[in-house]
C-alpha cells in the first residue's frame, strides 16, 4: 500500500464494482426509488448524468456496466464527513460513519471491505497536526461548511492493515473470533507446508 492518505471533508462516494454487483443493482432491481432514496446519481465516465429509467436493469451486469454510481454528500451517505484514501487496489477506505450504533456491537463485520473509524475528526486532527494551516478549527468549519477538499499529507504516514481470528491479550488470554473472510484455510494450509512444499 501507498503510505499517503487523502482526507477528504464531506466526501462523495462512487460504488465499487463489487457493492453494485452484489447489492446496487440488486436493489434497483427490487426498488426503482432505490437511487433517489439514497441520493444516489448514475454518471458516464465524463461526468454527465443518465437517466435511470434508460438502463436495462434486469439484464444490467457490474462487469460490463458502462457508467458509475455516484452518492453525493448528505446524512446517508456511508463516509460520513470524512475519508482518508491510501492506494490499493481494493477500493478501500478508512472512513467516517453515520451508523453510530455500529460501534456499541460486538460483531462488526457490515462493512464490505472498507475500515470504519468511531473518532475520524480525531484522526484527521492528528494527521495534519504539522500543518500549520489545518488547525482543528478550520477543519471544523470546512466540514461544517460541507466545503468538498481534498488534502494531501505532507508527510505521508505508513498504512498496515491486519486481519486477526486468534489473538491475547495483555494478560495471556486467548480470544478467537470469527474467519468472516474465509482466510484461516489458506494460513493453516500455508503453515502445514514445510520449506519442500510438502504438506506434513
Amino acid at each position: 500500500m501507498s503510505p499517503a492518505i487523502h482526507q477528504q471533508a464531506d466526501p462523495e462516494w462512487v460504488v465499487p464494482p463489487q457493492i453494485l454487483k452484489l447489492d446496487v443493482i440488486p436493489d434497483i432491481i427490487k426498488d426503482s426509488a432505490y437511487l433517489v432514496k439514497k441520493n444516489m446519481k448514475i454518471l458516464r465516465m465524463d461526468g454527465s448524468e443518465v437517466e435511470p429509467s434508460s438502463i436495462d436493469w434486469k439484464h444490467a451486469s457490474a462487469d460490463r456496466f458502462p457508467y458509475m454510481i455516484r452518492q453525493d454528500p448528505g446524512e446517508g451517505n456511508p463516509l460520513g464527513k470524512i475519508k482518508f484514501m491510501f492506494t490499493n487496489e481494493y477500493d478501500v477506505y478508512i472512513h467516517d460513519t453515520p451508523s453510530r450504533g455500529l460501534f456499541n456491537r460486538n460483531i462488526r463485520s457490515f462493512s464490505s471491505g472498507c475500515v470504519r473509524i468511531d473518532n475520524a475528526l480525531d484522526l484527521a486532527e492528528y494527521l495534519l497536526r504539522d500543518d500549520p494551516y489545518w488547525i482543528p478549527e478550520r477543519l471544523q468549519e470546512a466540514i461544517d461548511k460541507g466545503q468538498k477538499r481534498t488534502i494531501v499529507l505532507k508527510n505521508p504516514v505508513p498504512v498496515h492493515i491486519l486481519y486477526l481470528t486468534a489473538w491475547a491479550d495483555d494478560k495471556g488470554t486467548a480470544y478467537f473470533g470469527k474467519d468472516i473472510y474465509d482466510r484461516d484455510g489458506q494460513l493453516i494450509s500455508a503453515l502445514k507446508q514445510d520449506s519442500g512444499g510438502r504438506t506434513q
